[in-house]
């Protein structure tokens, strides 16, 4: 703007063609002026947006935290009360048919209300807290211990960028593999997110995620990108900045879709792929996992050594097809002609069956061999006639050789696909089994020409993780990676900003838990159950809504009070600190907060406590809440400080009563205790005392630098 300034004085307002010697003081004093009045509004814009850019950058608040449970983690305590629940049970109704239920011989089916024997038959109905009061939500919570470690989820409901930044203290350097599937910006996906992005403005969303998503990478780690044709230049051009060009892995071709309908009419290649760009994270080695699809049967196996398990002496050689056809009572030449359509499945099975002795033969690779294999391949050599065995210590296949040749067993080509054995091949980077006939169905929603097929995401998590390693996609969609991680035994992150959230995105996983039978269900036995945190965030215009001004004496019209259990953001340019006002750290259970949900602005009341779990970092083991008006957190954080935070209605509960409680526990283990409100037990703390409102106001609008 500065120099749009100095532009314009020099070529508007003094204009050497244009000086007149007998105007020249005016105009010397009119651009004097301008100059003023110009870099009074430069720095007035500047400040509005160093303003702006603060305000979206600070922390946002939790706005609501709620579990979704099967109910075999539920205590049997608490069956009375769901069952009295009418709206957890008009939600189940909704969701899962349970109305159609029927019991055996009568007893135990569907009724109004519905029973505790209905429950125990049901185990894995999903509750969800948010249908519950306070209470009873503080009661289940209470009695779970290591409850962080014990969900197998967590779902945020927020712009990815907000959630992304709340997230970074707890889960920095946690996530063994990031997948994201953004907006193709081709104009006609069906996100809602805003698609057909200006060239640069797609390219600057993508790159301020995916520098952010940086902090969250642990060794080893993999980042999968789906994209089309249309950006997948740009998209490998970003990566490679960000990421280094040596990181780059992959760029798998998948097929999305078959040759048919419109897409046949248009002149030209028809185009039915899409890409997945694979990257390792450049944190340490990488550690890709070994992926695999099914097969079918490899003919080049068709020898067999029908006395397998006698001693290797006495084996005797023959080939498949013999033996097959001697299992079937049929001469081998009418195999075929018997045994008709089901010649091909029922040689499968033989095979799958006797795996174990059926092989071919190899040349074996004597430069990447060791010594003792070399020898061995020498005897076997000049002793055609015997079999030669070495042995190989851990998980590696023992050497059997004749003749110099390597007898390769078909037991190594079978892979278990759920309850299946099945023969397998090594994964490519060409993908042409990922695509579904009933992608439209899978997980029980509907994202028309946005869904990815949850074998799609299978395939990726197996090629880049193992049961257990947490996945974060922060353009969730309809959730198919978290509902792939709860099948495939992963923990996920799922971000969704849309409105659908509800509908489509929690829908499929409470479905999920439940035990839907799409998708890559039978591939991992999934029967259901499980525990998902979801929250909800402030967003950045819930921030704008939540400005006010601070009052100043003798400017009545410029004075906006502000209720001391209401959330306030300072609205001072100049304002360097204090960007908030921490009265409602009095009582941090009933603080409220104006919040647009649906295009309608209301009052709500925050998680203040959920909040400040996200702030410093706390994987939470223990929720208690000791009497009205107080609640003890404890746990770890990242960095391995066991950490005690005890909030409290400071009108309730004194520092008499706080000490009471902290002389009943032990102390020692905790490297420090929050505590809000003003006190005078950080003498009795050894220095481990630390001011709740102090961190809160710090963590809030600090800016990482991870």
């Amino acid at each position: 703007l500065r120099r749009e300034l100095d532009f314009f004085l020099k070529n508007e307002v003094m204009n050497v063609s244009d000086l007149d010697y007998n105007n020249l003081r005016r105009t010397l004093g009119e651009a004097k002026t301008i100059k003023a009045v110009g870099e009074e509004i430069i720095q007035m814009l500047a400040g509005l947006e160093d303003f702006q850019k603060k305000l979206w950058q600070k922390k946002k608040f939790v706005v609501q935290s709620d579990y979704c449970i099967t109910l075999d983690r539920v205590p049997e305590s608490l069956y009375e009360e769901i069952c009295a629940n009418d709206r957890q049970r008009e939600e189940w109704v909704n969701l899962f048919a349970i109305n159609k239920i029927e019991g055996l011989m009568g007893v135990g089916g569907y009724s109004v209300p519905l029973t505790e024997e209905f429950l125990l038959q049901n185990q894995h109905l999903v509750l969800d807290t948010v249908f519950f009061s306070v209470d009873f939500k503080q009661r289940l919570l209470s009695y779970i211990d290591n409850i962080d470690a014990k969900c197998d989820g967590l779902l945020i409901n927020s712009e990815n960028f907000q959630a992304l930044e709340l997230l970074q203290e707890k889960y920095q350097e946690k996530v063994k593999c990031v997948y994201i599937d953004p907006p193709y910006n081709t104009g006609g996906d069906d996100f809602l997110y805003k698609d057909a992005y200006q060239e640069s403005s797609w390219l600057s969303c993508i790159n301020d995620r995916l520098e952010i998503s940086k902090h969250f990478f642990c060794d080893g780690g993999s980042i999968a990108v789906s994209i089309d044709i249309k950006e997948l230049d740009k998209l490998i051009g970003l990566m490679d900045m960000q990421l280094g060009v040596e990181n780059r892995k992959a760029n798998i071709t998948v097929r999305r879709a078959s040759i048919t309908g419109a897409k046949v009419i248009n002149p030209g290649l028809v185009n039915i792929s899409e890409n997945v760009v694979l990257y390792s994270n450049g944190q340490g080695k990488w550690q890709p996992q070994d992926a695999y699809r099914e097969k079918g049967y490899d003919n080049r196996y068709n020898r067999m050594i029908p006395n397998i398990d006698e001693k290797m002496s006495k084996w005797k050689f023959s080939t498949v097809l013999e033996e097959f056809a001697k299992s079937k009572n049929v001469v081998k030449s009418k195999l075929k002609e018997t045994l008709g359509d089901e010649y091909e499945n029922e040689l499968l099975k033989f095979v799958i069956d006797n795996a174990n002795a059926i092989f071919q033969s190899a040349s074996l690779d004597l430069d990447s061999v060791g010594s003792e294999a070399v020898e061995l391949y020498k005897k076997s050599k000049k002793d055609p006639n015997n079999i030669y065995h070495g042995h190989r210590e851990g998980d590696l296949n023992d050497y059997y050789l004749i003749g110099g040749k390597l007898l390769l067993f078909y037991k190594d080509r079978l892979r278990r696909i759920g309850d299946r054995i099945v023969p397998v091949e090594k994964v490519s980077d060409i993908w042409d089994d990922v695509l579904p006939n009933d992608i439209h169905n899978e997980g029980g929603v509907v994202l028309k020409k946005g869904k990815k097929p949850e074998k799609l995401i299978d395939r990726i998590l197996d090629s880049t993780t193992k049961e257990g390693d947490l996945v974060m996609d922060y353009f969730a969609g309809s959730a198919t990676s978290g509902a792939v991680c709860l099948k495939s035994h992963r923990k996920f992150i799922n971000v969704e900003v849309n409105e659908y959230f509800d509908s489509i995105t929690l829908r499929r996983i409470k479905n999920t838990l439940y035990g839907d039978e799409s998708g890559v269900t039978d591939a991992h036995l999934w029967k259901g159950g499980g525990m998902v945190k979801y929250l909800r965030l402030e967003q950045y215009e819930d921030t704008l809504n939540n400005l006010y001004r601070e009052p100043k004496d003798g400017n009545g019209w410029f004075e906006e009070k502000l209720a001391a259990d209401t959330i306030g953001y300072v609205m001072d340019m100049q304002s360097q600190q204090n960007w908030m006002h921490t009265d409602w750290m009095a009582n941090p259970f009933d603080v409220k907060m104006q919040i647009t949900r649906g295009n309608e602005k209301t009052e709500q009341t925050i998680d203040v406590v959920e909040t400040f779990n996200y702030l410093i970092g706390l994987n939470v083991e223990k929720l208690q809440w000791l009497e009205a008006g107080m609640q003890v957190v404890t746990g770890v954080t990242r960095n391995g400080k066991r950490t005690m935070v005890i909030w409290r209605n400071t009108t309730q509960i004194t520092d008499e009563q706080v000490k009471k409680y902290l002389d009943s526990v032990d102390c020692k283990p905790f490297k420090q205790i929050y505590l809000n409100g003003e006190t005078t037990l950080g003498i009795i703390l050894d220095g481990k005392l630390r001011q709740t409102e102090t961190e809160f106001e710090y963590r809030m609008f600090a800016q990482d630098k991870a």
